[in-house]
């Protein structure tokens, strides 16, 4: 018997990033699509309740944030995590990027001594649906321990795709 799958809901006005999200993440979860804050409503009052919420942060004639709110206030939805996208526009290209809102089950990892002789390398994303993580969300911040006058730390990233 396998396992019973997640369910993601996913609210994003754009057809096609609908379409897209759903054909990628339903291999391994069940994923239901919303174009707006009513239709996404509707979704997160049926039960059970989703494992899951990507939201996209300019729905058309509302936002995104204000859609997280109204969702937050449902029963049983407090504590659903919730990403939400962003559409990024470029002048070759458009893209989006994920926000994570907190939850007390993430786990967080600082590590505040590196030398500039060290890298840290992660994971950012793995198609393999076997229960591994997926996605790694990653962040950086002021850090309010900085000494004052210190120069700024620079990341340096670089992306690689490995395939198996």
């Amino acid at each position: 018997m396998s396992a019973p799958r997640s369910t993601i809901v996913v609210v994003d006005d754009a057809d096609d990033v609908r379409r897209l999200l759903e054909e990628t993440l339903g291999e391994s979860h069940l994923v239901k699509t919303a174009p707006g804050g009513e239709a996404a409503l509707a979704l997160a009052r049926e039960a059970p309740p989703p494992d899951l919420i990507l939201i996209d942060t300019k729905l058309a004639g509302a936002s995104g944030y204000e859609l997280c709110k109204a969702l937050r206030a449902l029963p049983g939805l407090a504590e659903v995590p919730v990403i939400f996208l962003a559409e990024r526009r470029y002048p070759h290209r458009v893209g989006q990027t994920y926000r994570l809102k907190y939850n007390p089950g993430h786990r967080w990892f600082y590590f505040p001594e590196m030398r500039r002789d060290e890298a840290l390398v992660f994971k950012v994303y793995d198609s393999e649906t076997d229960g591994r993580a997926r996605f790694t969300p990653h962040t950086s911040f002021v850090d309010p321990a900085t000494p004052p006058g210190s120069s700024p730390r620079q990341s340096i990233e670089a992306r690689a795709m490995a395939f198996f």
